[in-house]
């Protein structure tokens, strides 16, 4: 049976280490609040606010986040395999080295987010490889795309399985990731269909079997070749 918690206001209370397994915290202002190191494994956040809210090495796998305000929240090193954040607003949210595998991001708003390995690294953006000029008036030029990746996939190492954020098989079809740091991260085999990439950084991310489209209602696949035109298996 799950919990309830009447709609309040929890601004800058700690609830650091709880368990709050299966509660429904629904349509919840919870802006603010700090829960570090808490379990919401299973959790009703439908629509709630959690704006602001410290949300680090939280477990918050197959929990129902849909709609949800996650404006600015630190959700570093947290645990969202198989959540469903469809619709969510997580703009300016810091998500690096956080588990996605499984999760559903479907038309979730992620601009400016950081995907990335690199805690700090949206302060360090020299070097970082921006797609603006890549990108249709609709989404981007898929084919730009492909010779960026590769590009790129040949000027790094193929150590493509160093930790990094997981997004491996991810719905972001839809998804809002304008100037987003998707820096390092795993995107094998992630939907990519209809996202909204202007200026995303892609910085050594790892988009083998990633499926894009061009806005015309034609779909690709990326994959990676060598120098002779082969393609990598790995």
């Amino acid at each position: 049976m799950r919990q309830h918690w009447t709609k309040k206001r929890l601004e800058d209370k700690t609830f650091q280490g709880i368990d709050l397994t299966t509660a429904d915290l629904s349509h919840t202002d919870l802006s603010y609040i700090n829960l570090n190191g808490s379990s919401l494994n299973d959790v009703n956040l439908f629509y709630a606010d959690l704006n602001r809210a410290q949300l680090m090495n939280v477990d918050l796998s197959d929990s129902d986040i849909q709609g949800s305000n996650l404006c600015y929240t630190n959700l570093c090193n947290s645990d969202l395999r198989g959540a469903n954040l469809t619709g969510a607003r997580l703009r300016h949210a810091i998500l690096s080295h956080s588990q996605l595998e499984g999760a559903i991001l479907r038309d979730t708003d992620l601009s400016y987010a950081d995907l990335s390995c690199m805690t700090t690294s949206r302060h360090f953006d020299n070097g970082y490889k921006s797609l603006d000029h890549f990108y249709s008036s609709l989404n981007m030029d898929p084919m730009n795309l492909r010779f960026a990746y590769e590009t790129n996939y040949h000027e790094r190492s193929r150590d493509w399985k160093a930790p990094r954020t997981n997004l491996t098989g991810v719905d972001l079809s839809g998804a809002d990731l304008t100037h987003a740091d998707l820096s390092y991260v795993n995107l094998y085999d992630a939907n990519l269909i209809g996202a909204d990439l202007y200026g995303t950084k892609l910085r050594e991310t790892f988009l083998e079997g990633a499926i894009i489209d061009d806005g015309e209602g034609n779909i690709f696949t990326l994959h990676s070749y060598d120098k002779w035109g082969h393609a990598i298996s790995y």
